[in-house]
């Protein structure tokens, strides 16, 4: 990608010489011809593989800069960088493929006992929501809007498990944007998070939630903070200390924070991801967010 991209450089270079110096072929001061020389380039993937039946399409063009016989030069070698690059490019989507084709949970299948598995207290094993057993490694490749390489089926829905932090995140940024959320504002100030027990040190700010530092033990839903074994299991979780004094991987308390962002957009989470994000961005509909 650097070489297509220094290719690119090269033949903006070249043109705007002769932009500049002028052109015989052409008014002084102004291109001539243009372009000169336009190659298509198609790589196919080798059947069997995830890439089978995918074409990568390059358009190389090639100005005349100095003449023709410099633009044949310029032209050729272009395509030939343009062709190395390209079947490099390729050989990695493949490696890529290979892998993440392969990367998933597959105790997932059996979600009830896989989520029980992450929890440390026997009382709270029961999850609240739908749940949708794995159905293994898939996802799609998307260049400027073309798909180029898939995997698995991508139709089905999954359950996202922590990526769910990173579509919370964004969906943050959306409050933010709209000048509702203020990262060092005390939560308390702003909402009331009634579910929650005890109500949140009048120190935490949305910051504190965000970045999984609020230290806030309670209880929200009929969970308790205790009960996810991630935050004993990373040894990183400091009873007892004030809010950015320590960090844990605790999903209930980023259950709070959704919690807290519903009350502060006056809205679920899910119209608001739909409306702001993936709406605009031309997703599916087969998505759904529970909570």
């Amino acid at each position: 990608l650097r070489l297509l991209g220094v290719a690119r450089v090269v033949a903006r270079g070249h043109q705007r010489r002769r932009e500049l110096a002028g052109d015989h072929r052409g008014q002084p001061g102004k291109p001539g011809t243009g372009v000169r020389r336009l190659d298509r380039i198609s790589l196919w993937g080798t059947g069997g593989s995830p890439l089978a039946g995918v074409r990568g399409d390059v358009l190389v063009r090639a100005t005349a800069s100095f003449g023709d016989s410099c633009h044949s030069r310029l032209g050729a070698t272009l395509v030939s960088v343009c062709r190395r690059c390209i079947m490099a490019v390729m050989d990695e989507l493949q490696k890529l493929v290979d892998r993440y084709g392969q990367a998933w949970t597959e105790e997932a299948v059996e979600i009830d006992a896989y989520l029980a598995r992450q929890v440390s207290d026997d009382s709270h094993r029961e999850v609240i929501g739908p749940l949708v057993p794995a159905s293994g490694g898939s996802g799609v490749v998307l260049v400027e809007g073309r798909e180029v390489a898939s995997w698995g089926d991508p139709d089905v829905a999954e359950m996202a498990f922590s990526a769910t932090k990173s579509v919370v995140s964004a969906v943050a940024g959306c409050a933010f944007d709209d000048g509702l959320l203020r990262p060092e504002e005390p939560v308390y100030e702003v909402v009331v998070l009634s579910a929650a027990s005890p109500q949140l040190d009048p120190r935490v700010s949305w910051a504190h939630l965000l970045q999984q530092t609020s230290q806030w033990e309670g209880e929200l839903w009929g969970k308790p903070t205790s009960v996810d074994a991630q935050s004993f299991r990373e040894g990183t979780e400091v009873h007892g200390t004030p809010p950015g004094a320590g960090w844990a991987y605790n999903d209930v308390r980023l259950n709070l924070l959704t919690y807290a962002l519903t009350v502060l957009v006056g809205r679920s989470l899910e119209e608001v991801l739909r409306d702001r994000l993936l709406g605009p961005l031309g997703a599916s509909e087969s998505w759904a967010w529970h909570g």
